[in-house]
């Protein structure tokens, strides 16, 4: 199954890591699949170069487990451009939503 993500990055709050990202449509664990590659490359566990390859090959076995569940939260539901309130789709890294590298 093929999904396209928009939009990806890391941010914090404090001492808490968050990771925000956008796409057309979510699989089962994708998000914490995702997560679980990433800190395996912040930890020095896998190298970045390998993303490609692993994505390519389509077998999450070829990946690092997923990110355990808690913490995981679904901020906002979007459909047809407009925000679960009806705001139009300004890209939740430009909302105010999520502000990399304010510590907020």
């Amino acid at each position: 199954m093929e999904r396209t993500i928009l939009e990806a990055g890391w941010g914090a709050d404090g001492e808490m890591k968050l990771f925000d990202i956008r796409a057309v449509a979510f699989c089962h664990q994708m998000v914490r699949s995702i997560v679980g590659f990433l800190v395996a490359v912040g930890t020095g566990k896998r190298r970045a170069d390998e993303l490609p390859e692993v994505l390519a090959a389509r077998d999450r076995a070829r990946a690092e487990n997923p990110a355990p569940p808690h913490g995981l939260t679904l901020w906002e539901v979007r459909y047809d451009g407009r925000s679960d309130d009806g705001r139009s789709d300004g890209g939740i890294f430009d909302d105010g939503a999520f502000d990399h590298g304010s510590g907020h």
